[in-house]
């Protein structure tokens, strides 16, 4: 119990690292053409993700 408790607990922190980085990463994009390409992708992705989870 104690081992998967520690496991999750390091998902959890890896998460936050992650969303973390992710933020960090868009706010150093300069070009503001390039910002907006890359909201687009991830516009058209996650409508891809809405539908598998509604399937």
């Amino acid at each position: 119990m104690i081992a998967n408790f520690a496991i999750l607990k390091g998902m959890i922190v890896d998460a936050i690292e992650l969303k973390k980085s992710f933020h960090l990463l868009i706010d150093s994009i300069d070009n503001e053409n390039l910002l907006l390409n890359f909201y687009d992708l991830l516009k058209q992705r996650s409508k891809g993700w809405q539908a598998v989870g509604k399937a």
